[in-house]
């Protein structure tokens, strides 16, 4: 009699679950929070995007009479990526004297050789305020992300714009939120110092 050779079954694996660092997903779209801050090196001073909550070297921006320009970046990207949907900007405000303070924000897509484009752009805020009286602003702004291919090496900007005649505007870029804690005001109690991009990107299923 023949010997029996014993059979070998495939043992069936686990099915393998993906997992995304997205804060909401809908639609195929994963929407990514990145918080703004500023850096410092020995011999210069810039702005970043990160995902992570990092410290910062300076807890806010100042406007001027002349708007003042500050601009965010994201490294580049590793792998092709495509936006699109709505991105919401999230953003704490000071302002103090009798005159007008306004806030714009720009969504950029940088190229490899360092030209920005403008995706889209909106007017936050536009406020005139009293003499000694701060005022403390949550700004909450969506802007509608037209659908953006990016390639290897390009990256994102989030570009924010502060204006204030006659009196200060302060616009916070601090990702752990620190800067007014304990602070009071009639408008918000207290203001939120962050500023925080929430960008819609095509999921990679």
């Amino acid at each position: 009699m023949a010997e029996q050779l014993p059979q070998n079954f495939v043992i069936p694996q686990e099915p393998t679950i993906a997992t995304y660092s997205y804060t909401d997903i809908a639609d195929g779209t994963g929407v990514v929070k990145l918080y703004g801050c500023q850096t410092d090196t020995r011999t210069a001073s810039g702005a970043r995007l990160s995902s992570i909550q990092t410290f910062t070297s300076r807890a806010y921006i100042t406007g001027a009479a002349a708007p003042q320009f500050k601009d965010f970046d994201l490294s580049p990207f590793n792998t092709p990526r495509t936006a699109k949907g709505t991105a919401i900007v999230e953003a704490g405000l000071l302002i103090n004297g009798a005159a007008s303070c306004a806030v714009w924000f720009d969504i950029k897509k940088v190229d490899v050789s360092g030209t920005p484009t403008t995706i889209v752009s909106a007017e936050a805020i536009s406020e005139d305020t009293s003499a000694g009286v701060p005022e403390y602003h949550n700004l909450v702004v969506p802007l509608t992300i037209p659908k953006t291919d990016f390639k290897v090496g390009e990256s994102l900007r989030l570009t924010a714009r502060l204006y204030s005649a006659g009196a200060f505007g302060l616009l916070g870029t601090d990702p752990k939120g620190e800067l007014w804690s304990g602070e009071t005001s009639t408008i918000a109690t207290p203001a939120c110092s962050q500023l925080i991009l929430n960008m819609p990107f095509k999921l990679q299923l």
